[in-house]
């Protein structure tokens, strides 16, 4: 029996055509090699391998456990990416042509771009921050079939918030905000305090309660094998007075009025999570202090003063600072204003508001094909934006359609909606970008600094990225956004990419093509794959073959020949 995964004929042409010219090393660093679709191999490869990131195609640091039940979930990885990218193929096709179609599919799998959470990219959306107050008032309401109830009490609340992260982050690939979480902490904890409904004493039960919190939300059985990625934010008062000033407990009373005692319960909460870190390092939730900068001071000293003496040990909190309270931030490094949603900074939660996908352009790489000319990377830069939009336009698409199938609950049930998603474009390597044009120098003492130019460079291209994004969404009814990515696997997938197609970075060889990076004895080549040698096949006949096929068959070549490809 011959088992096949059956793809549209279009991509399989182009697939099989990327796999003629960018050769196995890049199969493998897609995750798609015969050992990891090969489902016998991928289950002895993994467990044999050291830890999970060494058999994953997606390594993710919120998988902390090696069983079987990471290998149930790991082993379809490589199977879901082909699919996505299978299906990302025919939308982009369907929206924007065969050649754009094909013109995005090799970027995407030279890692010029990345899509983040590939795997999962055309079943589910990416991130969101959820006003809990309907879980607050109506309970677990979005699950079928079962008798929801508002929660009553603390360790109520608590528990069926650990039900709704659940939920919900298995139906997104990205992080769950939880913008109002401690407000609402703190309403079941003052009236559990006030109807005597405690163990020992309100500190006593407070303490407790946080400490289950932090502790479920670290479980690695949270969203099936590792532990769901959340995000908690505190306030200031004029960042509590901006966001809760008209908010209103289920009780019917004005969050407001009791804005002291929130404010306590904030440093409360911090405390315990403190405390915990001494014992363990857990991860989540990630934790964000919003302040309020202006006239270069902050204007709640005093919170300030707390948030950075709390964090001092621990490095515990992202500080968003902005000076007006109409700038909040979210789940993704966003920076919202009320009406515009699209740069992006460190920063925590705002309510509702999250993104359908994340896909990061390679601007180093730009930078190598168009070395000493900004006006060739300054163009470049603009066209792989482009790609990414419509790349993201395309995903964006596909999740409309699984909501309009039945198959994403948060959406039908009102969770989530796309007035408040926006799109994502991710941004790496402008560091590397600026030291390749030379505009980083070092002084007499050794300490490297930025240039005039440099400055002129980085205002430039974020000039050309924001420009593109406005042209694009003239017809959209979405925002984009720019995140600065944190890169964990994404900036190690563009390295490699690189250094296969480029060779060494700093030396002077043709990076207008990709190459081939391979050793002799002490030596290393960097070879374009265009360039074709005289050998001698198994077969004893002359023929000209690419440096690939001469490692792929072992073909001898005179050294003298590749002497000048030497770095």
């Amino acid at each position: 029996m011959n088992i096949n995964i059956k793809t549209a004929k279009n991509f399989a042409t182009q697939l099989n055509k990327l796999d003629q010219e960018y050769g196995e090393e890049f199969i493998k660093l897609q995750g798609m090699d015969e050992d990891k679709l090969s489902l016998t191999d991928f289950i002895n490869n993994f467990i044999v391998s050291e830890n999970v990131a060494d058999a994953s195609v997606d390594a993710n640091a919120n998988i902390s456990q090696k069983d079987i039940v990471t290998l149930i979930s790991e082993m379809s990885k490589p199977h879901q990416k082909l699919l996505a990218f299978n299906k990302l193929y025919c939308e982009i096709q369907e929206l924007y042509g065969f050649k754009i179609a094909n013109e995005a599919f090799e970027k995407m799998w030279n890692y010029a771009i990345y899509m983040h959470d590939f795997n999962t990219a055309t079943f589910l959306p990416y991130c969101f921050a959820y006003d809990i107050k309907d879980i607050v008032e109506k309970g677990l309401f979005f699950i079928e079939n079962y008798n929801a109830q508002p929660p009553k009490h603390l360790d109520s609340f608590v528990q069926i918030l650990m039900e709704a992260v659940a939920f919900l982050s298995r139906r997104q690939s990205g992080a769950v905000g939880l913008p109002n979480l401690i407000p609402y902490l703190y309403y079941f904890w003052s009236r559990d305090v006030k109807s005597g409904y405690y163990t020992k004493s309100p500190c006593v039960y407070k303490k407790q309660q946080i400490q289950a919190l932090i502790y479920r939300l670290n479980q690695p059985w949270v969203r099936q094998d590792q532990a769901a990625f959340t995000n908690v934010s505190v306030f200031d008062h004029p960042y509590f007075e901006a966001i809760f000033g008209t908010a209103q407990f289920p009780d019917g009373s004005y969050m407001i009025d009791e804005e002291e005692e929130i404010i306590q319960f904030q440093k409360d909460f911090i405390n315990v999570v403190n405390e915990i870190r001494e014992e363990n390092i857990f991860t989540f939730p990630v934790l964000t202090a919003s302040l309020l900068y202006q006239n270069e001071k902050f204007v709640d000293e005093e919170f300030a003063r707390w948030a950075c003496e709390a964090s001092r040990k621990w490095n515990l909190f992202n500080f968003f600072t902005d000076s007006t309270v109409n700038s909040l931030s979210n789940c993704c490094r966003l920076k919202s204003d009320v009406t515009e949603l699209y740069f992006n900074s460190i920063g925590g939660t705002a309510l509702k508001v999250g993104s359908t996908k994340v896909s990061t352009i390679n601007i180093a790489r730009l930078a190598y094909e168009s070395r000493n000319s900004e006006k060739k990377f300054l163009n470049a830069l603009k066209r792989l934006t482009e790609l990414d939009l419509m790349i993201l336009d395309a995903q964006r698409n596909i999740i409309k359609k699984n909501v309009k199938k039945g198959l994403l609950p948060n959406f039908t049930s009102g969770l989530i909606d796309f007035e408040h998603l926006y799109s994502t474009v991710g941004i790496n390597g402008i560091y590397e970008t600026i030291k390749t044009f030379g505009y980083i120098e070092t002084d007499e003492l050794g300490n490297t600094y930025y240039t005039d130019k440099a400055f002129e460079l980085g205002r430039k291209i974020f000039e050309v990225i924001r420009e593109t994004i406005d042209d694009f969404v003239i017809d959209k009814d979405y925002k984009v956004n720019v995140e600065q990515i944190p890169a964990e696997q994404a900036a190690v997938k563009f390295k490699l990419a690189d250094r296969l197609l480029f060779g060494n970075m700093n030396c002077k060889v043709n990076v207008t093509q990709p190459c081939c990076t391979f050793d002799i004895g002490e030596n290393t080549y960097s070879i374009p794959v265009s360039v074709k040698f005289k050998v001698t096949s198994i077969e004893g006949k002359k023929i000209s073959a690419s440096i690939q096929d001469i490692i792929k068959y072992d073909y001898d070549v005179d050294e003298k020949l590749i002497e000048k490809y030497k770095i």
